[in-house]
Formats: C-alpha cells, sequence, structure tokens
C-alpha cells in the first residue's frame, strides 16, 4: 500500500545519487590503484620530473616528503569517496541526513581532486549540489515538487468578436413550498431514513486497516526483536570479522617465531615494483601495524553488530561504510577475498532491506492485505 501524499522523486535526485554512487565506486578504485604504484621507481621519476618542473621547484618538496603528501590525500579521497558512495544510496532513499553527509564528503573529494584525477571527485562534487536545487529541496521536505520548465513563447492572438450574451428566458419553476403548504396532521409517504453503513444495527463493518492500532498504521506496535535481515547481516559480521581476527592471530604467531617467514613475500612484492628490498626493521613495523589497524577494524566491526541488534541507527550507518571500504579492499585482494567481500555485499543489501529500514526507524513493517480485510 503505497502513500500518494508523497510526492515523486525528481530526476535532478535520481541524477545526483546515480552520479555519487557511480563515481564514488570508480574514485576508490582509481585510488587504490594509484595507491599500489607509489613505490615503484617510475612513480618516483615522474613525481620527481614534476617537482623539477617550474610550478614544482617553488613548493620545495623532496620526491619522499611528496610521495608521503600524496599517499595521505588518497587516503583522504578513498574515505570521502567510501562515505559518499554510502550517503547516495540513501539519498535515494529520501534520507535527509544524506544529503548532508555527501556534502560534507564532497569537500575533501574537491580539494584532493588533483591527486585523484579530478573528474570523478568533480563528479561526486556536482552530485551534492544537485541535492541543493529547487525540486530537490521541495522533495525532501516533502512538499510538492515545484516544476522547473522552459518558458514558452506566446503568439499574440486577436482580440475575440464579443457576440451579444442572450438573455435568458424566463421559464416557470415548480412552486416553493409555502409554511402552509406543509401538513402536520397527516402521515408523511417518504421513505424512513436507512440505516448507514457499519452502524449500530446494521451489518458488521470491515475493520480499516489504516486505523491507529491497525496492521498498516503507522502507530502499530514494533516488535524489540530485531527482524531477520538485521539478525542475519549481524551473523555475517561477526563471522567474517572473527575470521580475519583469528587469522591475524595465526599470522602474528607465526612471524613472532620467525620473523623472515614473511620475507619472501616482501621481496616479491618490491620486485614487482621494481624498488629495493626493505630492510627488516621497516618490514616488522609494517607487519604489526597492518595487523593492529585490521584487527582493531574488524572488532570495531563486531562491536557497530551489536549495537545495530540493539537497535542504533547510528550504528547501521557505520555498519555500512565498513562493509564498503572492506569489500573493495577484499575485491583487490581476489581471489583471497572474494568469500568476504561477498559476506560485506550481503551486509549491504540485508541492512537496505524494507523490514529493517522500518524497524530502525520505529515503524510498523507494511503488511499485504489478506482476502478477509480487502472490501470487495
Amino acid at each position: 500500500m503505497s502513500d500518494r501524499s508523497t510526492p515523486a522523486r525528481p530526476r535532478q535526485v535520481t541524477m545526483a545519487a546515480g552520479l555519487a554512487v557511480g563515481g564514488s565506486l570508480f574514485l576508490l578504485l582509481t585510488v587504490f590503484e594509484t595507491l599500489g604504484r607509489l613505490p615503484s621507481v617510475r612513480m618516483r621519476e615522474e613525481v620527481a620530473a614534476a617537482l623539477d618542473s617550474g610550478s614544482g621547484a617553488t613548493l620545495g618538496l623532496s620526491v619522499d616528503q611528496a610521495l608521503t603528501a600524496m599517499r595521505v590525500s588518497l587516503w583522504v579521497a578513498a574515505v570521502a569517496a567510501a562515505i559518499a558512495l554510502v550517503a547516495g544510496v540513501f539519498v535515494f532513499q529520501r534520507h535527509h541526513g544524506a544529503r548532508l553527509v555527501l556534502s560534507a564528503a564532497a569537500v575533501p573529494l574537491l580539494l584532493t581532486a588533483p591527486f585523484t584525477g579530478g573528474l570523478l571527485g568533480i563528479l561526486v562534487v556536482a552530485a551534492a549540489g544537485l541535492t541543493w536545487s529547487g525540486p530537490a529541496r521541495d522533495w525532501f521536505a516533502g512538499r510538492p515538487v515545484r516544476e522547473v520548465s522552459r518558458p514558452e513563447r506566446q503568439e499574440p492572438r486577436p482580440d475575440p468578436v464579443r457576440e451579444p450574451t442572450p438573455t435568458p428566458s424566463a421559464t416557470p419553476g415548480p412552486p416553493a413550498a409555502t409554511p402552509s403548504s406543509v401538513s402536520t396532521s397527516s402521515t408523511s409517504t417518504a421513505p424512513a431514513p436507512t440505516q448507514g453503513y457499519g452502524a449500530p444495527g446494521g451489518a458488521a463493518p470491515y475493520a480499516d486497516p489504516t486505523a491507529p492500532g491497525g496492521p498498516w498504521s503507522a502507530t502499530a506496535p514494533v516488535a524489540d526483536r530485531a527482524p531477520l535481515p538485521v539478525r542475519l547481516a549481524c551473523a555475517l559480521t561477526w563471522t567474517a570479522c572473527t575470521l580475519v581476527v583469528l587469522a591475524i592471530v595465526v599470522g602474528l604467531a607465526f612471524f613472532v617465531t620467525d620473523p623472515g617467514v614473511v620475507r619472501p613475500v616482501f621481496d616479491e612484492a618490491m620486485q614487482l615494483q621494481g624498488t629495493a628490498e626493505l630492510p627488516a626493521g621497516m618490514i616488522t613495523a609494517t607487519v604489526w601495524t597492518a595487523a593492529l589497524m585490521f584487527g582493531g577494524w574488524a572488532l570495531g566491526a563486531i562491536v557497530l553488530a551489536e549495537l545495530c541488534r540493539r537497535r542504533h541507527d547510528w550504528a547501521r550507518y557505520l555498519l555500512v561504510i565498513s562493509a564498503v571500504v572492506s569489500g573493495v579492499l577484499c575485491l583487490l585482494t581476489f581471489p583471497i577475498g572474494l568469500v568476504h567481500a561477498a559476506a560485506a555485499v550481503g551486509v549491504v543489501v540485508l541492512l537496505f532491506r524494507p523490514s529493517a529500514r522500518d524497524w530502525f526507524a520505529g515503524r510498523a513493517p507494511q503488511q499485504q492485505p489478506t482476502a478477509r480485510q480487502q472490501p470487495w
């Protein structure tokens, strides 16, 4: 049963959400591809050539400092693109806060556009601007959406020739009832008034499903227990993150026992990128930093899933952002991370289900009318 009072989504909002989702997705892929090329010799040569040019020479940066600045800017762009991707999905669903989040994410994307290619970041910025257009503001506010159309050129029309209006002829009508013509001594022959539908003494009326407390009303009682999609999303998050934590613990145990076990992996990566071998101290620092970062990320996602099960709406947004970013990172490690990427997609889809949205918003789930409730 659809709400006809809700205005239709204008094309400006549809275009803004599509640009935000598509531009952010391709921007994430571009950023991670650029991050993979930063340690290569070719990238260092390109940065050195840019610093030796006229505009780059005025910065006074070394190659290592420039690469560090690029790495920080790319990670900021990746986080902002992931947030814009999730906000673009919520813009489709008329979420008021999503427009503000998308606009906030557009600011770092605009500042880091020179490091990400420029075009994709500008597309997301344009999408954020479309959400503040006149029809979009009307739609988010629940008002009738204004129509933006080009003014048509009106041709001058000749004055019409006025014809004399014919005088209506007076026709005799039925005689008006006078007080003297109304009889109070005789019985009236008019039929007696009938009972209205559902009135006392008549047939039992059908229950109004939209009445307060009915199955379709907004004031119907909402179950305290999380619906099935929310429970499945939490279970997927707990399972995937627990496996990640266990893998990190086992990997650290092997690394502490034999630090040289990861040396071939780093040497192979350095040879593919054309760089020199890393010293042992840098390998140890890299392994522990990555373990703490991804382990803390997994534990944080476990906590967010528990908060989602307890019906905290803000935790759902953070869990969706975490799932999107982790899914993209797992796709970059194909085919090893394929299972975790599928789990991340499942979490996002399940938390977008109508029953999950209604439960987090405190609304009763929309039920389909049964045969007994239909008045026909």
